[in-house]
């Protein structure tokens, strides 16, 4: 679904045809980003490769899923470092990475290893603002755009009922797709149950 689109939707759920382009686009692209943060779609999934033993995280970054070295015929998983363990090998050298630390909009594997390594990870929904626009969640899941955007209106609004009626909605379709593409995963064996954590929707101001 395009962006004009949407629009037009939103403006006929939230039953406001006062409100300008820019407010409807202002509720769509939070709303976006809101479940951007969440989601666990096959179509939300993304990599990257670098040799840099601390390289910038990709722009479109939103959750790490798990990073990878080649090792012999195969790969090593690093697993996830607190800063205080990250900080025990920062002087370790000559060694293959076995962790990672996100810090901000960068990470760092320990110990310090420049070699191939890639990041799987969940992105971001890119910013919408053309009428013809589209991200991977209106293209492929239009009604959670739809109603993570009304939720984003209603508290604007600042009608609590109404929030919390297009949040249940939107708990319930988002639960249903993380739970399709984690037994997709399963299924295929494309990854480890272990690779992804519960998490809970919590719009802002609730």
């Amino acid at each position: 679904m395009q962006l004009s689109e949407l629009r037009s939707e939103l403006a006929d759920l939230l039953h406001r045809s006062d409100l300008s382009d820019s407010q409807l686009n202002g509720f769509i692209n939070r709303g976006c980003q809101t479940v951007g943060r969440i989601i666990r779609a096959i179509e939300a999934e993304a990599s990257d490769t670098w040799t840099s033993a601390s390289p910038a995280l990709p722009a479109d970054f939103a959750r790490m899923r798990y990073v990878t070295r080649p090792s012999g015929s195969g790969f090593f998983e690093l697993k996830p470092m607190s800063a205080l363990e990250a900080a025990k090998w920062s002087d370790a050298s000559n060694s293959d990475s076995i962790g990672y630390l996100v810090t901000g909009t960068s990470m760092a594997v320990y110990p310090a290893d420049a070699s191939t390594h890639t990041i799987y990870y969940f992105k971001n929904p890119s910013t919408l603002s053309a009428d013809g626009d589209t991200n991977y969640l209106t293209v492929s899941f239009a009604t959670i755009s739809l109603y993570a955007a009304a939720v984003e209106g209603a508290l604007w609004e600042r009608d609590a009922q109404a929030q919390q009626a297009f949040q249940a909605h939107l708990s319930g379709l988002v639960e249903l797709v993380n739970n399709e593409a984690d037994r997709q995963r399963a299924g295929s064996g494309l990854v480890a149950a272990s690779h992804y954590q519960a998490e809970t929707y919590l719009p802002r101001g609730m």
